[in-house]
């Protein structure tokens, strides 16, 4: 079975197509003698519009965004984790390897703040 690319798709194109399947459907129940549904355009892209809202939100926060260069670095070894680049015994060898210093992580504020309190 052929894969459907959807590169390149208008919203404009996916509105259109949504609008002949519910007008298909809405000319099969006509046939059958259902009550035919009283739906036009813009009520179509208003639903559509929402739809896609809520799914890109959806999917905005299902994804890890990452902004930060910690947060991208973190990516970046998690990536060579599953690309089996590295692995967690490199890791723990460069561990043993270095010793980590707190200041090398917080700034001279941070550590004040930590011994206050």
């Amino acid at each position: 079975m052929k894969k459907i690319d959807l590169n390149g798709v208008t919203a404009d194109t996916i509105a259109r197509m949504i609008f002949l399947l519910v007008s298909m459907i809405n000319g099969a129940a006509a046939i059958f003698g259902f009550t035919k549904l009283d739906i036009d355009e813009n009520t179509i892209y208003t639903v559509v519009t929402g739809v896609s809202v809520i799914v890109s939100a959806v999917i905005g926060f299902w994804k890890n965004n990452s902004f930060t260069s910690a947060a991208i670095e973190g990516d970046n070894l998690k990536n060579a984790l599953k690309n089996k680049d590295i692995t967690i015994e490199d890791l723990k060898a460069v561990e043993e390897e270095e010793e980590v210093d707190i200041d090398d992580f917080l700034s001279e504020e941070e550590i004040e703040e930590m011994d206050m309190e």
